[in-house]
């Protein structure tokens, strides 16, 4: 089940993306020759984690790390309960004790009753890519697109209430203040999208699905780089059709007064 987690890490300095992502991709990918069944191939398209960039909760350092899978969670567990060193950069770190801060089955997200609007914050620099180009406009399908990718590889649970073509004609962005940043993707600068853009749909049915599909993005992050803790978005229903939400949560990934992530500029 979808579950996110506070790690703390004990940090001297800043931590750019890179250094994060070869951190951390060690605990849930496979190397070369490695036989742990439990780890997908590092080239994979659909990862079951997501991790956010660095910031603080409860003033200590450290990260959000959301796993999709029991594998994945397994693994976490099993390296951050050992207080694992891990070298970020020049900095060798030790992990502190994970506190879970969200959670949801999929069942749990399957069956949870639906908005017809939703604002969603994009906490760090956002990338989408379109025919293999970075986009950074945030239209409703490419949104939804890593959302529908976890969903389809670790849920075990048919994705009924989903149509893309509907989506494209009845989801339109109602407001949107957002700001572009550049942001490393290895060796590479690509422009990242900041801010917040609210969502609308007149469509119940289309509405249905959206509202499955952003409550997974919770958990997986958004558009490309999400190990590199690119696309961590908190996600927002408004003018509910119904009460409560499928994610239970404490404090953490992204919940304001809660966790203040570092500067979306400072990733090297």
């Amino acid at each position: 089940m979808p579950e996110t987690y506070w790690l703390p890490l004990e940090i001297g300095s800043p931590v750019e993306a890179d250094h994060l992502h070869a951190a951390f991709t060690r605990w849930f990918d496979a190397e070369e020759g490695e036989s742990d069944p439990r780890k997908v191939p590092h080239g994979a398209i659909a990862k079951p984690y997501s991790l956010s960039m660095v910031g603080e909760l409860d003033g200590t350092p450290g990260i959000s790390v959301s796993v999709l899978s029991d594998d994945a969670r397994g693994l976490f567990l099993e390296r951050a309960a050992a207080g694992a060193p891990v070298r970020l950069g020049r900095q060798i770190v030790r992990t502190g004790r994970p506190r879970l801060t969200a959670s949801a089955s999929w069942g749990q997200l399957a069956g949870a009753r639906y908005s017809t609007q939703w604002e969603v914050e994009f906490q760090t620099p956002t990338v989408f890519r379109t025919s293999g180009r970075p986009s950074i406009l945030p239209t409703p399908s490419v949104v939804l697109r890593s959302p529908l990718e976890a969903w389809t590889a670790w849920s075990g649970v048919p994705l009924l209430a989903y149509d893309p073509v509907a989506v494209a004609r009845s989801v339109r962005v109602e407001w949107a203040q957002i700001s572009t940043v550049p942001v490393m993707a290895g060796r590479k600068s690509v422009p990242g999208m900041v801010g917040r853009v609210r969502y609308v749909s007149d469509d119940a049915d289309v509405a249905r699905g959206v509202s499955l599909l952003l409550g997974v993005a919770g958990f997986s992050g958004v558009g490309s780089y999400t190990a590199r803790g690119l696309g961590t978005v908190e996600v927002t229903p408004v003018g509910t059709a119904s009460t409560g939400r499928a994610r239970e949560r404490g404090s953490g990934r992204g919940a304001a007064g809660e966790a203040t992530l570092s500067d979306v500029a400072a990733m090297g």
